[in-house]
């Protein structure tokens, strides 16, 4: 059985999310704001046009989807497709907006289901028109529309004939190139410090195999190749529940320092030199060896407490973090 990869990057020079008027295979509208890699994004209507066909995998789109996304359930009939009444893997979720399927009430959305993690939770694959041009959603069935508003109405799941509801999805994706160099220096875990392309060797040109959001954690061993003015660390980080091991460029990475900030919870010990603020005395020597929880911040002035019992104040500098 083959197995099923989830798309968690927007597509770029690919002729399913390119318009047909300008050499494409997808038969929808021009995307607001417009992708210029993929110009039927951002639009809901001409990203789930274009994924559906895609996973299908004929390099053309059979089924035409061109109509406002609420109206996609009769479309999907009309060209012989199935409909289910829950999300189904590399199917397209259905919901419209009011209550006359006219478009005079709102167009509605559509989403790929790109995997079903229990009954009431789904991981999607979506664009918006007028917003996003692509992005990743965990949907939760909590209140019968899958997260959206109260506006909308669920309709149904189209069916892909190119996936079986058994069949497995990737979560995990490797580079097929290799590091070529290794420095102690590199071993360390990192940070993203802006959204950040995984590439699947050590260069610029290499294809892009995924991309991780800011803030997401990276972990390197030390082993990374050298190209194109970055060091590319051969690293792994997980996202949106998929798991990349590729090649990171370090100039968008930073160690992942521990916060030492002294914050109103935060546990504490205090300093062997401290004096209680705002005098020249010092503890009860007990107090310099238990950990407490800041209860007060004011300025400099830090208080610190057992339970419920405030055991003192001190400046912040005096304040160990755990």
């Amino acid at each position: 059985m083959k197995m099923y990869t989830m798309r968690t990057t927007k597509p770029s020079n690919n002729k399913y999310f390119i318009r047909q008027v300008t050499g494409g295979w997808n038969g929808c509208i021009q995307g607001d704001p417009t992708d210029a890699s993929a110009n039927v994004l951002a639009n809901c209507v001409g990203y789930a046009n274009g994924r559906f066909n895609e996973i299908i995998g004929k390099n053309s789109c059979p089924y035409q989807l061109t109509c406002n996304a609420e109206n996609f359930i009769e479309r999907a009939k009309q060209l012989g497709l199935n409909i289910s009444n829950k999300p189904v893997l590399g199917g397209i979720m259905v919901w419209m907006y009011g209550s006359t399927l006219s478009g005079s009430d709102g167009a509605g959305h559509v989403a790929i289901v790109e995997k079903v993690i229990n009954e009431n939770t789904i991981y999607t694959s979506e664009s918006s028109y007028g917003g996003t041009y692509f992005f990743n959603a965990t949907r939760r069935n909590t209140n019968g529309r899958w997260g959206l508003g109260s506006g909308f109405t669920f309709r149904g799941c189209i069916v892909n004939p190119a996936v079986h509801e058994d069949e497995p999805t990737s979560d995990e994706v490797k580079a097929s190139g290799v590091a070529t160099n290794f420095d102690k220096k590199y071993d360390h875990e990192y940070v993203a410090t802006d959204n950040l392309n995984v590439r699947d060797s050590g260069s610029i040109n290499s294809k892009i195999i995924g991309t991780i959001a800011k803030g997401t954690k990276v972990r390197c061993y030390g082993y990374y190749t050298h190209g194109n003015d970055y060091d590319w660390l051969y690293a792994i980080a997980e996202y949106n529940g998929v798991k990349y091991t590729g090649f990171f460029a370090n100039a968008f990475l930073k160690i992942d320092a521990p916060d030492n900030t002294v914050k109103v919870g935060s546990k504490i010990r205090i300093k062997s030199s401290a004096m209680q603020y705002g005098k020249n005395i010092g503890f009860a020597p007990m107090v310099y060896r238990n950990v407490y929880t800041v209860s007060q911040i004011n300025g400099d002035r830090v208080v610190f407490n057992s339970g419920n019992v405030v055991m003192g104040a001190v400046k912040a500098s005096d304040c160990i973090v755990q």
